[in-house]
C-alpha cells in the first residue's frame, strides 16, 4: 500500500526504492513490488558492500569507490572557517538556572544544525566554566581553551583566534571552557566581553552554552545575546527556575522577543 501511495504521487513517480525484507520474503508480495516498479528487492541479512552497490545502481551512481568492512576512508583533516560577511555575526545563548534540563546537549545540537542545514560559520562557545563538558559532548580534545585566550591579554586577530578555537567535523569551532574549576576565575567579564564581541566579527553565529548562575561571565553573555534559548524539562523545580530567570530577564532589561523557551523531554 505504501509503494501504491508512493507511485500515485506525481513528484514521487521515479523515486528509486528499494525493499529489504527477511530472509525468503514473500513471492507474492515480490512480484506486486516490481510490478509497482520497485528497482530492487533485498533479503536480510544485509552485506553492506553489495547493499552499496544495489543503491548506487538504483540511483544511477556508480562513481564512487565502494569502503570494504572495516576499511576506514581518508577524510580532510576539520579547519577553523571564519565568516567573510560584513554583517556581525548573531549571539545564541542557552541559559538555565536549573542543571540537568539539556543546556549543554541543546547547544551543541543547535550548533551543529545551523553549521550542516544553513552552512553558516559557527563558533560554540563553553562558558560552563567550572565544568564545561562541550569538548566531551562533541568529542574532541581542545589543544587550547579560553582561559589561555584571556591570558593573551593583546589585540585579538583572527589569526589569534583560529588558534584558540577547535575545528569539529560537523564544521562547528569549539571555544573551550577552562581544564579545571580553578582557572574559571582568569575569566574576567571585560575580557570576555572583548572577546565575544570579536567572534561577532569572525562567525555568523556563536553558540554558547551557560552555567546554572548569574555570574559576571553569564550576565556578559545574556546581555550580548541576539537570542536566549531557555530550557525546561516537566518537573516544578524546572518551572520556578524558568520562572525566576524570566523575572531576573525582566530586571536586567532583557526583551521579552530575545527568549525563547524550549520544553526538553
Amino acid at each position: 500500500q505504501v509503494l501504491e501511495q508512493v507511485r500515485e504521487t506525481p513528484e514521487l513517480t521515479d523515486l528509486p526504492v528499494l525493499i529489504i525484507t527477511g530472509a525468503g520474503g514473500d513471492s507474492n508480495r515480490r512480484e506486486g513490488a516490481y510490478g509497482l516498479t520497485a528497482q530492487d528487492y533485498i533479503h536480510k541479512p544485509i552485506d553492506p558492500v553489495e547493499l552499496i552497490v544495489r543503491v548506487r545502481t538504483a540511483v544511477g551512481d556508480d562513481s564512487s569507490p565502494i569502503p570494504l568492512p572495516g576499511a576506514t576512508m581518508a577524510t580532510p583533516e576539520p579547519e577553523v572557517r571564519l565568516s567573510t560577511s560584513d554583517t556581525p555575526g548573531e549571539i545564541i545563548t542557552v541559559f538555565s538556572l536549573k542543571g540537568g534540563v539539556g543546556t549543554s546537549t541543546i547547544a551543541v545540537n543547535l550548533a551543529v544544525a545551523i553549521q550542516r542545514l544553513w552552512s553558516e560559520h559557527t563558533a560554540l562557545a563553553d562558558l560552563s566554566l567550572e565544568a564545561g563538558a562541550l569538548n566531551v559532548l562533541l568529542d574532541i580534545l581542545p589543544t587550547a581553551t579560553l582561559d589561555e585566550l584571556v591570558a593573551e591579554k593583546g589585540k585579538l586577530s583572527s589569526q589569534l583566534i583560529t588558534q584558540y578555537l577547535v575545528p569539529h567535523k560537523s564544521g562547528v569551532s569549539l571555544l573551550s571552557a577552562p581544564p579545571s574549576p580553578e582557572r574559571a576565575e582568569l575569566v574576567d567579564g571585560p575580557a570576555l566581553r572583548k572577546i565575544l564581541t570579536f567572534l561577532r566579527e569572525c562567525f555568523d553565529y556563536i553558540v554558547i552554552d551557560t552555567a546554572s548562575t548569574f555570574a559576571d561571565h553569564t550576565l556578559v553573555a545574556l546581555e550580548l545575546a541576539d537570542h536566549i534559548v531557555l530550557p525546561i524539562i516537566g518537573d516544578i523545580s524546572s518551572i520556578r527556575a524558568a520562572t525566576t530567570a524570566l523575572d531576573i530577564f525582566q530586571a536586567l532589561n532583557i526583551q521579552d522577543d530575545k527568549v525563547t523557551m524550549v520544553f526538553n523531554e
